[in-house]
């Protein structure tokens, strides 16, 4: 593919001289934030009396006058039960928070206030695995023979049913139907109802949601996309999530919302439910690189509107896993604002707006060279129209042996180009097939145009198809791809083989470079793509002197410095060291007074010569990253992201479902479940 040989708001970090025993003459507090060098406690609205105690949550009768009790159910128990943690107050801002029973939790071994729901516990785990390991271990082996004597609910059978019904797009209602049930006859299976089905596809959700959360809480970095597709009238969002394996470096990803739009798909309401579906599946800041979305205006405002800008993202994945954890644990009762996270705009799609929208406004200015195109065209179009109806698509198919002729699809990018490629592919048989159909032949004229379209679209469609792969694709290619289409159009510009479209190669190259403006010109919104090609090594700066055409201000020195922004934000760069005994400093007779030694220095001296080193390397294969643990942790951060929305666009083959459960009355939760359950192959 590539070719470059041509010439937090003051979110309040836990004050670490608070003392446990001192907190136990406040009368309740829920978080602690510094102002300055004064320390504020925000006190909590139910006092610090309240316990729970075998699932049950015990509160002051003066103070409320009730007495609640919680369902606590499965394994969670056991972080109640044990001791772990106590129950200081239920939570019911959003739905979400109502449906999954919302609570915010005391942690018996520190002073530490956890958010959370007696749903999902993966909050309360991942406290006791930062914080309190040795609890941690007796939960794990809870667990453990918890999971052992649980009895299933639900046999092999009901859950074979439910992956056919995601599987064929079918409702729940067919397990009722007596034409389902005649297809196990005489195996003496026991059928459940369409309720009771609801009910195990509800269980099996909730599992899922709550092992998905646990999985992406051991992420380190990830990404996601986000797309609105609408079938007949009906708005859906769909939403995934992709990330590398740290020593593999393979691509694994997930698809966690497939939701139906109340109302129309407007700017703020995306922005909503992006942030609701962030916060069910407990999304952080820190760990989400990029969101890819396509060019629609409301994506576009909405991001604009709430997204964080290149620096704030940089300076919110700063934060330690500990500090990130405090923040996002930190109980506030006030509203805070909606936030999103930085966004991509999906470069296949803008590569499609370029051989499409942007081709046809350059050829309008030429009204001999559009009437040519339209010409042409507008032939191609009389066959694509043929082959959809019966009778002509079977006299295609006997004039072509048995192959019929590709059309072009308004949701696939490259179907137009894929489909005037067929017809040449067939240009012998053309007039045949003209006459037989009674329509307008193809004159040589036609058939020299469309021949020009197609070695001018083949760059173009190929770097959208290297775009849009998935498996193998790394943030870095996205740079890589723009000069190499750069140079292969300039490439053709020079050859005249265009013929009566050689002027109009020159101008696609300009509106390339109008399109990626932000990354031709090196701007600082560019840094993370460029910092990411550096780091794949079988790129490193190979694109560099193509790049320097459009911004001469880069150079391989500056490139050094945007690597070390980021790695400083990345980790701390440490050399292996031996187990010494350490000299104790407050017994010594040792006294340097109140000065400090600089090693930001020593470790960005440290960080720039591991980056040369690597740089000097020959070796393209991934596998060279395990010998540079910086540069392999750069890689991860800025190569989380992919380059196209394509994988959230597949997700939406879930159409087909809406159509075959028109009238079946399934509710949008249970259609999300089976969508979700077939995206993913749950099995």
């Amino acid at each position: 593919m590539y070719d470059f040989n041509s010439d937090a708001e003051d979110g309040g970090v836990v004050d670490p001289t608070f003392d446990v025993e001192e907190s136990k003459n406040i009368t309740s507090c829920i978080s602690i934030k510094r102002k300055g060098n004064s320390v504020e406690y925000i006190p909590a609205k139910f006092p610090r009396s309240a316990a729970l105690d075998f699932g049950h949550y015990e509160e002051d009768e003066k103070a409320t006058g009730t007495l609640q009790k919680l369902n606590v159910k499965g394994v969670n128990r056991i972080l109640f039960e044990n001791g772990f943690f106590s129950v200081i107050q239920k939570r019911d801002e959003t739905e979400y928070l109502r449906r999954m029973e919302g609570i915010l939790v005391q942690c018996r071994m520190c002073p530490q206030k956890i958010k959370g729901s007696l749903g999902v516990s993966s909050n309360f785990i991942r406290h006791l695995r930062l914080y309190h390991e040795n609890e941690f271990k007796q939960y794990e082996q809870r667990k453990k023979i918890e999971m052992e004597n649980k009895p299933k609910k639900t046999n092999d059978f009901d859950e074979r049913v439910l992956m056919f019904l995601a599987a064929t797009y079918s409702s729940l209602s067919t397990v009722e139907k007596p034409e389902f049930k005649n297809l196990f006859k005489g195996f003496h299976i026991e059928f459940k109802s369409r309720r009771v089905m609801a009910d195990i596809l509800e269980e099996k959700h909730l599992q899922w949601l709550a092992e998905t959360k646990d999985l992406l809480n051991a992420v380190q970095y990830y990404c996601t996309t986000a797309d609105v597709w609408s079938v007949g009238k009906i708005p859906f969002l769909g939403y995934t999530c992709h990330w590398l394996c740290p020593t593999t470096f393979k691509r694994s990803h997930i698809a966690l919302a497939c939701r139906r739009f109340k109302g129309s798909p407007t700017y703020d309401r995306i922005a909503q439910l992006i942030a609701s579906i962030h916060e069910e599946f407990n999304l952080e800041d820190n760990k989400l690189q990029l969101t890819i979305t396509d060019n629609g205006a409301n994506f576009c405002k909405a991001f604009k509107e709430y997204g964080l800008t290149a620096e704030e993202s940089i300076e919110s994945s700063s934060d330690s896993a500990e500090e990130s954890f405090v923040e996002e644990e930190r109980v506030k009762f006030v509203d805070t604002p909606l936030e999103l996270p930085q966004y991509f705009r999906c470069a296949s799609h803008t590569l499609n707006l370029l051989s499409s929208t942007d081709f046809l406004n350059i050829i309008k200015q030429n009204k001999k060279l559009y009437s040519r195109h339209k010409q042409a065209f507008t032939r191609c179009s009389n066959i694509w129209h043929k082959c959809a109806r019966p009778k002509s698509a079977t006299l295609i198919q006997g004039i072509l042996l048995s192959s019929s002729l590709k059309t072009p699809r308004v949701t696939c990018w490259n179907s137009l180009f894929d489909s005037v490629q067929n017809l040449l592919a067939n240009k012998e048989k053309l007039s045949i097939l003209c006459t037989a159909l009674n329509i307008a032949k193809f004159t040589p004229p036609d058939i020299e145009y469309l021949e020009s379209y197609a070695k001018l679209m083949e760059p173009i469609a190929s770097a959208i198809d290297f775009l849009q792969n998935e498996e193998n694709m790394y943030f870095g290619n996205f740079i890589a791809a723009l000069m190499s289409l750069k140079v292969k159009l300039g490439r053709l510009q020079e050859t005249n083989e265009l013929s009566a479209l050689s002027p109009i190669c020159g101008e696609m190259i300009n509106c390339l470079t109008k399109r990626f403006k932000t990354y031709f010109e090196g701007d600082k919104e560019s840094e993370v793509a460029i910092v990411a090609t550096m780091t794949c090594p079988a790129l490193k700066l190979r694109f560099l002197p193509v790049l320097q055409r459009t911004a001469p201000q880069l150079s391989a020195e500056l490139l050094k410095d945007w690597f070390l922004k980021y790695s400083a934000h990345c980790c701390d760069y440490t050399e292996a060291s031996s187990e010494l005994p350490a000299l104790d400093m407050k017994n010594s007779f040792l006294d340097f007074g109140d000065t400090k030694p600089d090693y930001k220095n020593l470790q960005r001296d440290g960080a720039r010569h591991q980056f040369e080193t690597y740089l000097l390397d020959k070796s393209t294969s991934l596998n060279s990253l395990q010998n540079y643990s910086l540069v392999k942790d750069v890689f991860l951060k800025c190569n989380t992201a992919i380059t196209s929305s394509a994988p959230v666009e597949r997700l939406f083959a879930f159409r087909g479902m809406v159509d075959a459960t028109s009238g079946e009355n399934l509710s949008d939760k249970n259609f999300e479940r089976l969508a979700l359950m077939r995206a993913n192959n749950l099995n």
